[in-house]
């Protein structure tokens, strides 16, 4: 994506290191970026990172530092997006809470569906959920519908689908079609090693009943 690296925030808190395709190594960072929307109203801040803080204060010092440079630069809604673990029917439903209900009404206007009650969102982007709003900034979380055991681009995909609807942009989704295509193979090798250990489970008890002899 075209944009404008703005700042890289390292955390102690952090893993150590990350291992780059050439085997060198660095340390871990969140990354900003810009990107003017040429089509609508709103640009877009967008955050990366390698990995979530591995403490609670170090989750409070990251986010309350990504909510102050959000800040500064004036944004006024803070998204962030994830997974929700559920049983997948069809296409990844998206689920969306917010600190605003007129930003949640939108939301569900672009194609999520309410949080169920009592469905905590934890890690960061659940902390920047709550902490935004201390700041003074609107926030909503979108969470795609996923098995939860590996990379899902399919969620990926729902979740990328609500956003292009809500900010009124498109991007070329045909990387992530072609990631959803093998994701679907491992998918289907991964249920096809699954059933021939149950299987194999099933027989070895049923072998252990043979065996069983009673004294009467």
């Amino acid at each position: 994506m075209d944009g404008m690296v703005w700042l890289m925030r390292r955390c102690v808190d952090c893993g150590r290191y990350t291992l780059k395709k050439d085997s060198c190594v660095r340390l871990l960072r969140n990354e900003f970026y810009l990107w003017r929307n040429t089509s609508g109203e709103n640009d877009l801040v967008i955050l990366t990172g390698d990995s979530q803080a591995q403490t609670i204060e170090g989750q409070y010092e990251v986010a309350d530092s990504i909510l102050e440079f959000a800040k500064a630069k004036g944004v006024r809604l803070v998204v962030t997006v994830g997974g929700y673990r559920n049983k997948v029917e069809g296409e990844p439903k998206v689920i969306a809470a917010s600190t605003s209900p007129e930003v949640l009404r939108k939301a569900i206007e672009a194609g999520a569906v309410n949080s169920p009650n009592g469905s905590p969102v934890v890690g960061t982007a659940g902390l920047l959920l709550g902490l935004a709003r201390l700041k003074g900034m609107d926030a909503l979380c979108l969470l795609g519908e996923t098995l939860g055991y590996m990379p899902d681009p399919k969620a990926a995909k729902s979740v990328l689908k609500v956003l292009m609807k809500l900010f009124n942009f498109t991007i070329d989704l045909t990387g992530i079609e072609e990631e959803i295509n093998r994701s679907e193979e491992t998918i289907e090798r991964i249920r096809e090693m699954e059933l021939q250990k149950r299987l194999t489970l099933q027989k070895k008890r049923e072998l252990e009943k043979e065996r069983i002899s009673y004294i009467g």
